[in-house]
């Protein structure tokens, strides 16, 4: 009797495990023409969330893809003027550079034989290389109409990407510091003495 019990509680474990894996799946298949963006965010936040899943780089590189292309959609309606979620417009930029940050810290965990997985970093740098002039732009745009506050979150995303591990030995371009000097503006009108601290020492 127990040996029956163990044995269906070995296949909860793994079915649960292969559910997650197919949540991954089914959530790059939503990348897929005819695009659904809502259903890839609910199935790769899923995976975020599984202990089966969240371990694994790959969700998040894909969160992160996700996430940027949610942000694109209403980019390209605040462009067109068609009425954009600007909550949506600002969290899932944020979220974007997060997921690529987490998917790259999780990379650098040493498996058993002390390698880490270098797979995504080509993917995730390249991202990057996007994600700053979005930052940058959508940063300096609120600081500009006085939101100090949501200028600081962004802000805090574009500043967070050199920090990377893996982006440590890369060089740092002059933007940067410009970014810096904002978010510390920004942190000091809002009263976040701390962060301003750290941003401008």
């Amino acid at each position: 009797m127990k040996r029956l019990a163990l044995s269906v509680m070995m296949l909860a474990v793994a079915a649960s495990g292969f559910s997650q894996k197919k949540m991954v799946s089914k959530a790059k298949s939503a990348l897929i023409e005819p695009v659904d963006l809502v259903e890839a965010k609910t199935c790769i936040e899923a995976a975020m969330s599984n202990e089966e899943t969240a371990s694994d780089p790959a969700t998040f590189v894909l969160a992160g893809k996700i996430y940027k292309k949610i942000f694109d959609a209403e980019a390209q309606k605040k462009i067109l003027g068609q009425g954009y979620d600007e909550k949506s417009y600002k969290e899932n930029l944020v979220n974007s550079v997060n997921s690529y940050i987490n998917g790259a810290e999780l990379s650098q965990i040493p498996d058993a034989k002390g390698k880490t997985n270098d797979k995504y970093n080509k993917e995730i740098k390249k991202a990057f290389a996007g994600l700053k002039g979005d930052l940058g732009a959508v940063g300096y745009a609120l600081y500009k109409e006085k939101k100090y506050d949501d200028a600081l979150k962004i802000f805090d995303g574009y500043i967070s990407i050199p920090n990377c591990s893996i982006m440590r030995e890369e060089p740092i371009d002059s933007t940067y510091y410009t970014i810096e000097s904002l978010a510390a503006q920004s942190a000091l009108l809002v009263k976040d003495t701390q962060k301003a601290i750290r941003y401008l020492y």
